[in-house]
This record gives structure tokens, sequence and C-alpha cells, in this order.
């Protein structure tokens, strides 16, 4: 069992109140933009907070200016300026827009902002961080503020050895036709036999049903060659469907798609893959009521796809009940989502990137890849690279195994 302490934080209530913590009583403010994170973080707060103290929510500031919504006007930026009385603006979105600042410092040089205070991400507020980053990703995930508040937190899990837990996102990418899906099948089992070769394993992150116009289910016996390979310890939960809403997954969302897996594989996991790295503070919450206890750390891990390597958490950390594990999204890409060929020479620049991090020190970090990319009518060649690229692992002493095979 994993026993450490937890980061003391609170991620299950709306951020907005920790912004108004920052507010003088009786202030008149507005909040910007209004986009969808806006819009959820205003849902969940309570009607006491927008206006604790005094405080009064003058209205909303959005750039395309159109409003009214939840009784209160909706401004730009200039005119909520010149129109509005205001103490001070929030700022609910990604703060290290540049273009946004020079706009800001613009309406000051023309004296319209004097004495409005901006109020900005509680940046770099790790606790925050963690538990909102849809907010922060993916520039300011990476940024220099962020790296360091993780490098000076304490270290939630420890471990002795170079490993890296690796996760196969299954769905279908939607280029992808009914006569694909036997070859995927085929690919998979030749996939787990040279995983097997290779001393490694992997936990396959299962789509239940399709997704209208997107990312299709898992074939079966893509789950089966899997269960045959390594039994059902190396199965996890994708999702239901591959659905990525911006306010957080239903508890019912949940339900079916762990349902489904037990009745029609046999298999009770805990673990759970978000699609598109979408985990809010709204699914924080909703987590609790489910047996879901590890998941993929969402924009924290090791970027090996910029110049430098860039490093948040080398090992497991705990936001709320959830454990999460930091992830490197190196990938095998031969194709991107839309089928369009990629630079192969890339795939073996990454592995060896992080390869060679993961060989310089224990760590524990969780590396992505889609097995769909696999596919195609050079997939022997693919799967050949594919083989190349776990040697640069195996030389290294790095191992490879899937997550539930380090987290129980």
């Amino acid at each position: 069992m994993i026993t450490a302490p937890r980061f003391q934080i609170s991620p299950f209530d709306s951020p907005l109140a920790e912004f108004l913590q920052r507010l003088p009583a009786g202030a008149r403010y507005a909040l910007y933009p209004l986009g969808r994170y806006t819009r959820a973080c205003f849902a969940d707060a309570a009607e006491e907070t927008i206006a604790a103290e005094g405080r009064q929510l003058v209205g909303f500031i959005d750039d395309a200016g159109s409003g009214p919504w939840q009784g209160k006007p909706v401004a730009t930026l200039r005119d909520a300026a010149e129109q509005w009385r205001l103490d001070a603006i929030l700022l609910l979105r990604d703060t290290a827009d540049r273009a946004l600042a020079r706009r800001i410092d613009a309406l000051r040089a023309e004296g319209l902002l004097d004495g409005v205070q901006i109020v900005d991400q509680p940046a770099p507020h790790l606790s925050a961080m963690l538990a909102h980053l849809e907010t922060y990703h993916p520039a300011c995930a990476y940024s220099p503020e962020f790296v360091a508040s993780c490098r000076s937190a304490e270290n939630v899990f420890h471990v002795k050895h170079s490993s890296l837990a690796l996760t196969l996102d299954a769905e279908v990418f939607p280029y992808g036709s009914d006569a694909d899906l036997p070859l995927f099948g085929r690919v998979m089992r030749e996939f787990t036999r040279i995983l097997a070769d290779s001393g490694a394993s992997a936990t396959l992150c299962v789509q239940l049903e399709d997704t209208p116009g997107g990312m299709r289910a898992t074939p079966p016996e893509v789950v089966q060659a899997f269960l045959d390979a390594f039994g059902p310890r190396s199965i996890g939960l994708h999702g239901w469907n591959h659905d990525m809403p911006a306010d957080g997954y239903a508890f019912e969302w949940f339900e079916r798609g762990l349902d489904a897996l037990r009745t029609r594989y046999g298999v009770r996991t805990s673990y759970w893959a978000p699609p598109g790295w979408t985990l809010s503070w709204r699914t924080l919450r909703v987590l609790r009521r489910t047996p879901i206890r590890f998941g993929r750390g969402v924009w924290t891990g090791v970027n090996v796809r910029q110049a430098e390597i860039v490093e948040t958490f080398r090992t497991p950390y705990r936001v709320g009940e959830l454990w999460q594990i930091p992830y490197s999204y190196a990938d095998w890409m031969f194709v991107d989502v839309d089928g369009r060929p990629q630079d192969w020479s890339l795939i073996a620049k990454r592995h060896a990137a992080l390869a060679e991090f993961a060989a310089a020190g224990p760590c524990l970090i969780e590396s992505v890849a889609h097995p769909f990319r696999f596919v195609g009518p050079d997939w022997r060649e693919r799967l050949g690279v594919v083989r190349d690229t776990l040697r640069l692992y195996v030389e290294r002493n790095v191992r490879i195994s899937g997550v539930c095979e380090w987290l129980s």
C-alpha cells in the first residue's frame, strides 16, 4: 500500500472563492473571460460566496461582448473599463497570456483602469494549480513557477527504482474504418508478445462505447488480447465514451463504464485515464463516490517534446482522494489523430530522452501511448520501431509495467 502525506488542499470547491478572498470587503468586481471554465466556476460558487462581505459582481467581461448572462451584463474589456465602476477584475484564465497583459497595460496607459485591482490566478499556488490545471494547460503547467512549486513541495511517494507505467488509451481514432478493426486485434496480439519479450507489460485503458462523431470504442478483441497476455489487472477505464465535458464528468458516466467492464470482461479496476486529459475539481468530487483511486496526472510529469526536458513531479502525488501519476506523452507517433503520417525519426528521439531521464534516478512516470497508431498497411514496420524503442529502456535498466502492478 502507498503510505504518504497528502497535500493540504481543498480541491472540491469552486476556485472562485480563492479569488474573492483576495478582494477587500465591499469591492465591486467583474469576471473575465466568460468561457466554459468561468461558467463552471460561477455555477459551483454559492450565492453567499459571490456577495460575501458586501462584494458586488458588476458583470462579466468577454471579448465577444455578448450578454447578458445570469442576470448580469457582459461587456468587452474596453467597454467595461470605460463604463463600469470597478474595484477589481478577476482573471479566470491562463495568466501567461502576454497579449492580455499588453491590453491591460494599454488601457491603464489611457487612465481607464486606474485603481482597478487585477486579480490573476493564484500562481504559483501549487494546490490551486493541481486541482484546476485545465486553466493553466499546457504552457503554465511547465512554467518555471509551477516547476519550482512542485520541486519544493513535500514529495508524497518515494520509489527506489527507475520505472515507467505504460498506459495505452485504446480508443479507435475517427479516421479508422470498419476494415481496420480486425487488424487492430491482430496488431495488439503481436504488440503484447513484443512487450512480454521485452520483459514489460502495460495497462490497457478501455473505452466502452462509441462517441458520436468522435472516438470509437475499444474493439473487444483488443481487450481480450490484453486479458490473455497480462490478466485482469492489465485493464483500466478510459471512459464510457470519449466525451470531454468542461464542467466535469457525471457519476453515471463512471458507473456505466465500470459496470460495462465488469459485465463484459469480468474486470474491476481502480485506475482511470481521463479522455483528453480533462480533469476538473467537479470530477474530483464525483470520483469520491466511485472505486477509482488512481488516475493520470493532468499536465504534470516530464515533457520530452521540447528541446529541453522539463520536469515537474517524478512520483505520484495525491489530490483529494485521487492518487495522480505524473505522465510523459512520448507515444509512438506514426500518424496523428486524423491519420496523417508523422516524422518517424522523432519517435526514437523522444523515447531515448524519456529513457535517459528515467534512468537518471528513481521515478515512477506514466508513459502514455495510443495503440491505434500502430494500425496500417505497414503495421509490421511500425511494431519493429516499437520493439527497437523498448530496447532503449531495457539497455538503461528502466522497468516498464502496467499501472496496477505499482498501485495497490
